[in-house]
């Protein structure tokens, strides 16, 4: 039942998704540590996601967004989502981070301070009972949902 490419994520849901971001095995979640068509590979991935972001944030006039995973981030991944977290902030989105936001009640007022949430999945962890009953907590909590960016680990 896990989303198994990002093509499935985009093409199985309604709600805008704007693209990923593929990890490599072994290095940070920057880019920083990557050489040669790599680092551009994921420096245009990056990009290209980032603004799609900041352009459906100015659409709402979002000014502070949370980061909603549904999982639990390991470092690689805590570094990307830092530096996703720093670019918005540069473009003047603030972010605020919940990490496994289903299982983690401590991070809901984040999440209702933020009001607007970009969900953050995982390819191959993700599953879609577990989107489904996100969807549904963010509807019947009146929390607005400004769309979809997925990891991915290779």
């Amino acid at each position: 039942d896990t989303i198994k490419s990002m093509a499935e994520l985009k093409d199985h849901y309604n709600f805008p998704f704007y693209g990923g971001i593929v990890l490599k095995k072994g290095t940070k979640g920057n880019g920083q540590d990557l050489s040669g068509s790599q680092k551009d590979a994921f420096e245009r991935e990056k990009a290209q996601m980032m603004n799609r972001v900041r352009l459906a944030c100015q659409k709402q006039e979002a000014s502070m967004i949370c980061l909603a995973t549904d999982f639990s981030l390991n470092e690689q991944e805590k570094e990307c989502l830092d530096s996703v977290s720093k670019q918005l902030k540069e473009w003047g989105i603030n972010t605020v981070l919940g990490e496994n936001i289903s299982g983690n009640i401590s991070v809901w007022d984040k999440l209702t301070e933020a009001g607007i949430v970009l969900m953050v999945y995982k390819i191959g962890t993700t599953t879609h009972q577990m989107i489904d009953e996100e969807m549904n907590f963010y509807l019947e909590n009146d929390i607005a949902v400004i769309g979809a960016v997925a990891l991915e680990s290779k």
